[in-house]
């Protein structure tokens, strides 16, 4: 915590906010840093349930498995908009609203009694937690600059990966001792302590001088321009197909880790705990050697350890020894090396523009539609968990080598 008042007692900030006290202004810090877990909280905390639900919602595991696809694909497709949105309406309105929206989403959640009823909210929760990360990051790119500016960032990137550790190991022990409604209860429950942080203590960071013309034609020609760009659109396949991984895994783990294999829900849950450890290893060690290296040389480590650890996985299910050990070995190694390619591919792609906003908008925006893709067609061929696991992840691992490779090869013709 004084660490966050130290940051901002040295950051210019605007007039409104130069009389608050320490406290206030580190309370504004945590309230925007403790947005950025909740989209993926809400991918991650009820994956222990999937078999209860199952069950419960008289459905079968693929259509269950759309409610992630759904969720994803609409949180994608908001966050190309919540960015304008905020440009013109300010940020705090539009934060409130989105929030507001989600936890009523997420508390409606806990009483649905058919797949329909989750697949209509999943898709309401999408949209109205796309503005998290786009109006948050706008925040404090509104509040810091420089040094300042990567400082906070990196502290919601550790957020974001402890969220991804935590999350579904929560999710585990509310399934056990509760039930799988608990999850969306402990979604809403988050949301609304968002809320009112965000209501208390979070000020206004938009110059009201300076709110732009929400024009829908003025959008969707700056997101055109970046599509003209053949280097950011390899880095964006690149970013897709390694989160591709991420999201597989999630599709597949809860139905092979707890039916195939026999483990408990709260097994489960602390396995994916480990798994998420791998992921901040991952990228803490690439934050570390990244200015000793270049991403470049990070990058294409992190895809031989992708592609080697993939074929790992496609070996043991071959030769019939698949076992928790190893299947969450060789997926944690590859989590792990998610780490080394997400956060650099996504450096590449956006420092081929000037305008970040934009750009940081669409290469979000495209992952999520992208990772949907995949997440339907993984679900639609979702047979044998442990070939569909081993295969996909090989797949997406050669597609990513390819991807990264021909992008450098038209860098290289120019």
């Amino acid at each position: 915590m004084g660490t966050f008042i130290l940051i901002l007692e040295k950051t210019p900030m605007t007039s409104h906010s130069n009389d608050q006290t320490a406290v206030m202004k580190s309370l504004f810090l945590l309230s925007v840093l403790l947005i950025y877990p909740l989209p993926q909280i809400a991918i991650d905390i009820y994956l222990p349930s999937w078999p209860a639900m199952v069950s419960a919602l008289h459905t079968s595991r693929e259509l269950l498995q759309w409610s992630l696809t759904i969720y994803v694909l609409f949180l994608g497709m908001a966050q190309l908009i919540y960015g304008p949105l905020s440009d013109r309406f300010g940020r705090k309105p539009v934060l409130l609203f989105g929030i507001g929206v989600f936890f009523i989403s997420s508390f409606m959640g806990m009483f649905v009694v058919s797949m329909g009823q989750l697949l209509v909210l999943r898709a309401i929760q999408g949209l109205s937690i796309g503005c998290g990360f786009t109006v948050a990051s706008a925040i404090l790119a509104d509040v810091f600059q420089g040094n300042q500016l990567a400082k906070v960032t990196s502290y919601s990137a550790m957020i974001y990966s402890i969220s991804l550790m935590f999350a579904p190991f929560i999710g585990g022990y509310l399934q056990h001792y509760i039930g799988w409604q608990a999850n969306f209860g402990g979604m809403a429950l988050y949301a609304l302590i968002l809320f009112l942080l965000i209501y208390l203590f979070v000020f206004e960071t938009k110059d009201k001088q300076k709110k732009a013309i929400f024009s829908i034609s003025s959008i969707l020609k700056n997101y055109f321009l970046l599509f003209h760009n053949l280097v950011f659109i390899g880095a964006i396949f690149c970013l897709i197909l390694a989160y591709g991984v991420m999201i597989t895994f999630n599709i597949v783990g809860p139905f092979l880790l707890q039916e195939t294999l026999h483990v408990s829900v709260i097994g489960y849950g602390q396995l994916l705990l480990l798994i998420g450890v791998a992921y901040f290893i991952g990228a803490t060690v690439n934050s570390f050697f990244v200015k000793y290296a270049g991403i470049h040389r990070l990058i294409i480590l992190g895809l031989i350890l992708m592609f080697c650890s993939s074929l790992g996985l496609v070996a043991i299910v071959i030769l019939h020894v698949v076992t928790v050990t190893n299947i969450v070995a060789l997926v944690g190694l590859t989590i792990f090396s998610v780490g080394f390619i997400y956060p650099n591919c996504f450096a590449y792609a956006l420092d081929v523009f000037h305008e970040k906003g934009y750009a940081s908008a669409l290469i979000g925006s495209a992952i999520l539609i992208g990772v949907s893709i995949i997440s339907a067609i993984v679900s639609h061929f979702n047979i044998d968990h442990e070939y569909c696991l081993s295969f996909a992840f090989l797949i997406l691992s050669i597609l990513s080598i390819l991807s990264y490779v021909l992008t450098r090869i038209i860098i290289k013709k120019r």
